[in-house]
Order: C-alpha cells, then structure tokens, then sequence
C-alpha cells in the first residue's frame, strides 16, 4: 500500500473474509529519515451517530478523520 500505517481493514465477523480495505490518510516520508521512524498509527477506533453511522480514527499525531461507512468516504476533522 505504499505506506506503514494509516489504513484500514473491515472483515465479515462470521467468515472472517475481508470485506473491504480504505487507506483513511497519507503519510510523506522524506527520504533523508528512516521509514519506519515517520510511520504514523491509528490509535482510537469509535462508531458515532444514531442515525448515520460514521466511523471515527484518530492517530498518533491527534489527526481525527471522519469515514462514511455507506460509502466510504473520508473527512478530515479540523
């Protein structure tokens, strides 16, 4: 996927197939630093709405992302 963290993965609880895979943000590397010292990893995970059901992600950086679970998009919180 071109990157170490930043990804997710949605998987059928009674198969255990994947369903689908979404990469929720990108991450820059510079080619002066190591790799693996710029990965940045999704920390939290929380379902929010009644109604419209969203996922929510933060990282370790604090970014918050809004994903639409009908149909997948991604929002960055400010």
């Amino acid at each position: 996927m071109g990157q170490n963290g930043g990804h997710i993965e949605a998987f059928d609880a009674r198969t255990n197939r994947s369903l689908w895979t979404l990469k929720v943000y990108d991450i820059t590397y510079d080619p002066d630093e190591e790799p693996d010292a710029q990965d940045v990893f999704i920390t939290k995970l929380w379902v929010s709405g009644l109604v419209q059901k969203r996922l929510m992600v933060e990282n370790e950086r604090g970014e918050r992302f809004t994903i639409n679970l009908k149909d997948r998009s991604v929002q960055r919180e400010k």
